[in-house]
């Protein structure tokens, strides 16, 4: 979102914490059912062969969970049937210190 005008100043924008020399370094934790498994697969394969190279995945298999409870440290990838709510996606995240602790997809 960064260089648009959507309303949100830059110096608002929160960020996972990198270790500055390879970028984000980003464990996912799966908790989707199998009816969205080979679209994760081909999300995060994606995203790994990205350019340029700044992003590092690591995916971890947990329990199907369609509450999306989050997990300290991970990103959680969820799904459930919300009926119809106009949503693209949602996205919760708690953060600390200026950095990303939680976050749930």
């Amino acid at each position: 979102f960064l260089g648009v005008d959507n309303g949100v100043d830059d110096s608002d924008i929160i960020m996972w914490q990198s270790n500055g020399n390879s970028g984000l370094q980003l464990k996912l934790l799966n908790a989707l059912d199998d009816s969205w498994e080979e679209f994760f697969d081909v999300a995060v394969r994606d995203w790994e062969n990205g350019q340029p190279d700044t992003l590092t995945l690591t995916v971890k298999r947990g329990d199907i969970d369609h509450a999306c409870e989050p997990v300290d440290g991970l990103m959680k990838v969820c799904n459930g049937n919300y009926k119809e709510t106009g949503w693209v996606g949602i996205n919760m995240m708690s953060h600390t210190n200026g950095g990303i602790i939680i976050n749930s997809v």
